[in-house]
């Protein structure tokens, strides 16, 4: 299983990244790999040279761009991705939801 994580704050990457080392090792036999993005735009440059991702957990906002409108971008490329929002705001849960987004989690979330 290929995730991507995109956040603009290193401390959020590094608590989301543990967070699923957590989760692997509570589910023995889970193995994935973790590619991680503080730029909106690398993300968006690794999905165009090819990069496909089951899961994208990105932050909504960050400087420059909309974590929405990256993960629109990102599903044009690849529908089967599951986008799980984590963001400090809930003003974007609808239009989150209404791009089929498998969760919107609320900073800080927690293990469960």
């Amino acid at each position: 299983m290929q995730i991507a994580i995109c956040d603009d704050i290193q401390k959020e990457l590094e608590t989301i990244r543990a967070a699923l080392d957590t989760y692997a090792e509570a589910h023995s036999g889970l193995h994935f790999t973790i590619d991680e993005y503080i730029v909106a735009e690398d993300i968006l440059k690794a999905v165009e040279e090819g990069e496909v991702y089951d899961i994208a957990l990105m932050d909504i906002c960050m400087p420059g761009v909309l974590g929405t409108d990256v993960a629109e971008e990102m599903l044009a490329k690849n529908p089967e991705m599951s986008v799980i929002f984590l963001t400090t705001s809930n003003e974007y849960a609808v239009e989150a939801f209404a791009m089929n987004a498998t969760h919107y989690l609320l900073k800080p979330f927690s293990q469960e």
